[in-house]
């Protein structure tokens, strides 16, 4: 990622994305969230997302900057692609 211009490197939450998805944002010194329900933006410099907290009773709406961010989504919580 640090040869090219990606600002989003995301992923369904699975035991893999969970294992290696932490090493990569290290490796990179990018910000990670985890357990995203929603992508609600990725602009310059920002990813806007939203993530449950306190046990799912709140939902937050985080910004993460940096140049690159690493995610790991609830795959539960997007619609499949059309056929």
């Amino acid at each position: 990622a640090k040869s090219e211009p990606y600002r989003l490197i995301a992923g369904a939450s699975a035991t893999i994305t969970r294992d290696s998805f932490p090493r990569v944002a290290a490796k990179l010194s990018a910000p990670m969230a985890t357990d995203v329900l929603e992508l609600r933006g990725v602009d310059a410099g920002k990813v806007s997302i939203t993530k449950p907290c306190y046990s799912g009773n709140l939902l937050a709406d985080v910004e993460l900057t940096g140049p690159t961010v690493v995610a790991i989504c609830r795959p539960s919580s997007f619609e499949p692609p059309a056929a």
